[in-house]
């Protein structure tokens, strides 16, 4: 419905709110099924929330392509862990809170992320002030910003050292990005 309205006026924006678990690499459910028998319920619901959200992500990549000739720009948001009444829940089952299940995700975030810097993500988006292409696909984690594609070689490599697949600081923080796409500082450099 969204296209059809947006082709009537000669375009538009669609943003996707997707998951950084979308990009969980093996190793996570690997670790899973070493665990206690309780684990086997968290891999499996972890696993369908995963497949739904590279379902997403799919989707997402798909409208890029199919709807540019109708000037229709599409973003992805693959989210991390932030500030939510769902991450509540989750940290909860995971007898954490939810600045806790964040490191647990990301060692160099200390806390869970506040909802504004993903609407300050899609406003630079939306009114163009933003270096982000339509089509793209970005890790929004805490107050950085860092394309996807850095996550995707890394997805089926259980071999690798950091369990969820993540890039280390090291190796991503060349990439990292503010909202709009610009060069990152990080708040310890601050």
């Amino acid at each position: 419905h969204a296209v059809k309205a947006f082709r009537a006026r000669g375009g538009g924006d669609i943003i996707f709110s997707s998951s950084l678990a979308s990009l969980l690499n093996q190793k996570t459910y690997l670790g899973m099924q070493a665990g206690p028998p309780e684990d086997a319920d968290t891999a499996s619901h972890l696993i369908a929330y995963s497949a739904s959200k590279a379902a997403v992500d799919a989707v997402a990549r798909g409208a890029a392509g199919a709807y540019k000739a109708y000037n229709v720009r599409v973003l992805n948001l693959n989210i991390a862990v932030f500030k939510s009444e769902m991450s509540a829940r989750a940290a909860a089952g995971m007898k954490t809170d939810v600045s806790g299940m964040a490191a647990g995700f990301n060692p160099a975030v200390k806390e869970a992320g506040d909802p504004a810097e993903i609407a300050r993500v899609i406003l630079a988006f939306a009114d163009g002030t933003s270096k982000w292409q339509s089509g793209s696909s970005i890790v929004v984690d805490n107050h950085v910003t860092i394309d996807a594609h850095l996550y995707y070689s890394r997805m089926y490599r259980p071999d690798e050292d950091d369990p969820l697949g993540l890039v280390p600081l090291d190796k991503s923080k060349p990439h990292l990005c503010d909202v709009a796409g610009n060069p990152a500082t990080l708040k310890e450099e601050l």
